[in-house]
């Protein structure tokens, strides 16, 4: 399209005073564009909470796989079981006796 045509069609729509429906069509555009539903900022938004997201899957997975280690060892690992009876719940054997060592008050 030539140049001077591109021009009178503006200076058309312009002189018709229809630019403010343009400009309504176009402010609404940008508006849906930038704030709405689909909008560049709330991409932005869900591209940072999915990111956060994945980075909690990934350390409740480590966690997971952590606490299946623990479970394989308590139903088969008798020294594993002890110690944590002789560490969390201050169990002893038979026959053993417990010697608490108290720090000196200054």
């Amino acid at each position: 399209m030539p140049k001077k045509k591109k021009e009178k069609i503006v200076f058309r729509i312009w002189k018709s005073g229809k630019w403010y429906i343009i400009a309504v069509i176009v402010i609404g555009l940008l508006y849906s564009l930038l704030k709405g539903d689909f909008g560049l900022i709330k991409y932005y938004e869900l591209s940072r909470e999915k990111s956060r997201l994945q980075a909690e899957l990934y350390i409740l997975r480590r966690e997971i796989d952590a606490l299946k280690i623990v479970i394989k060892k308590l139903d088969s690992d008798l020294q594993y079981i002890e110690k944590i009876a002789r560490e969390k719940y201050n169990m002893v054997k038979d026959g053993e006796t417990i010697y608490q060592i108290v720090p000196k008050k200054e």
